[in-house]
This record gives structure tokens, C-alpha cells and sequence, in this order.
């Protein structure tokens, strides 16, 4: 049984270039900006409007009325996002520096609608991200901490496009231990304890800030004996 992660699966039809994708959003952007990193900027979604990443990383949280606090996802350079959502309020918050284009939601998908390839490319994006957002809710693919921290890592995996000399997935750059925790619903402790547990199956190994995946096929068998305890 393969594991279903709708955020990273490969998109069925042609995608976007990149070099096509920066030109369609500069030419529908009202606003260009350029932001040094850990800068906070909450998003309204009374102005709806669109942000798309042109460069850098940003992390995306939402918090209630009472200011409780929630990561949703991490967002990479060339996606792009709605300023919020109603009755929703929405932080973005950048983890490196970045640039990003703002436009009128509106006018951008009147763009989108004619052409048949961008549709395609919008509607797969957003699927993929909402899939990842509801499996996150609904704690889809593991229970226990173990199951849900190896979903994470093996979602990052399946994004990640380096590899070493011998093949293994390089992640890069993984969130901050406190971020890893928010986003399974759990403790800093329990994601550290079960990144040491991983590592000592010689499943991952641990590379500064990132890590290398050793063993995917392992590391899927983990999440699909997590899954069927449920």
C-alpha cells in the first residue's frame, strides 16, 4: 500500500517552468516587495489579494482569539498563497530574506481560467497543499508520535530534489524542533526523542540543520505500521 501525501505527489501533467511562472505573476503583481528574514507581517484576507514567493522561505500560522498560535505549513520560493482566509487571521513570518509579489486574487485567476496550462498548475497546487493541511487535522498516516514525525520527514523527503554520491535524499534544512512539534501536536522532547530513535535505526542521519534519509522504503514501512495501529 503506498502512502498517500496529495502536498508532494508529482503533478500528472506538464508543470509550469519557472522561468514562466515568475513572468506570469510579475506581470499580474501590484505590489513587489522585498523582506530581510525573520520579519512578521499578518495577512487580510479583507484585501483579497494573493502573495507568491519569488524568492526564500516563509512559514504560514494562524492563531484564534485568544492569540493561541498554530504553524500550518512551510511555504518555498515559486508557490504561491491566499492572504488569509475569512475569520481566519494568518501570519507569515520569513525564514530567510525573501521577495514577494502581491496581487488581486480576482484578476489573477481571470488570467489563469483562459489558459488551460496554468489552470492545471494552479488547481494541482492547491490540492497538494490542501491534502497536506487536512492529513495534519486529521492526523492521517500515524497516530503516534514516531508515525507522525517520519509522515513529516518523509513529506520533506519526497520534496527535497538533492542527493548524495550515493543516492540517499538530502533534506536540506529542517524547521526548528519547537516548529516540528506545533506542526505533529506534540512535544519539542518527543519530536527530539524520535529524530534520536530514527537515527539510531540508521534510518536518517543527521547533517547540521538537515538530514539524509538512509532508508525511504524503511522509513514508509514505519509510517504504514503507525497507521494500521490506528
Amino acid at each position: 500500500m503506498e502512502i498517500h501525501v496529495p502536498y508532494f505527489d508529482e503533478t500528472s501533467h506538464e508543470p509550469l517552468s519557472i522561468e514562466e511562472k515568475d513572468a506570469f505573476m510579475k506581470r499580474n503583481a501590484s505590489v513587489i516587495k522585498k523582506y530581510p528574514k525573520n520579519t512578521k507581517i499578518i495577512l487580510d484576507a479583507a484585501s483579497e489579494n494573493t502573495f507568491y514567493l519569488y524568492s526564500g522561505l516563509v512559514k504560514l500560522s494562524i492563531f484564534n482569539e485568544v492569540g493561541v498560535e498554530r504553524l500550518l505549513y512551510y511555504l518555498k520560493a515559486k508557490n504561491s498563497c491566499v492572504c488569509g482566509y475569512p475569520n481566519v487571521s494568518m501570519i507569515l513570518e520569513t525564514v530567510e530574506d525573501c521577495e514577494i509579489y502581491f496581487m488581486n486574487t480576482k484578476r489573477m485567476l481571470q488570467s489563469i481560467i483562459f489558459d488551460e496550462k496554468l489552470m492545471n498548475e494552479f488547481w494541482e497546487s492547491t490540492h497538494r497543499r490542501l491534502g497536506l493541511m487536512a492529513e495534519r487535522i486529521l492526523d492521517i498516516g500515524g497516530i503516534s508520535n514516531k508515525g507522525k514525525v517520519g509522515k513529516l520527514i518523509y513529506n520533506l523527503a519526497q520534496a527535497s530534489t538533492k542527493k548524495d554520491a550515493q543516492g540517499r535524499i538530502i533534506v536540506k534544512s529542517l524547521p526548528n524542533r519547537t516548529d516540528m512539534a506545533l506542526y505533529v501536536g506534540t512535544h519539542k522532547a518527543n519530536v527530539v526523542k524520535c529524530l534520536t530513535q530514527l537515527e539510531k535505526e540508521h534510518i536518517i542521519t543527521r547533517n547540521g540543520k538537515g538530514l539524509v534519509i538512509n532508508d525511504m522504503e524503511q522509513l514508509k514501512s514505519i509510517i504504514q505500521e503507525e497507521y494500521y495501529q490506528q
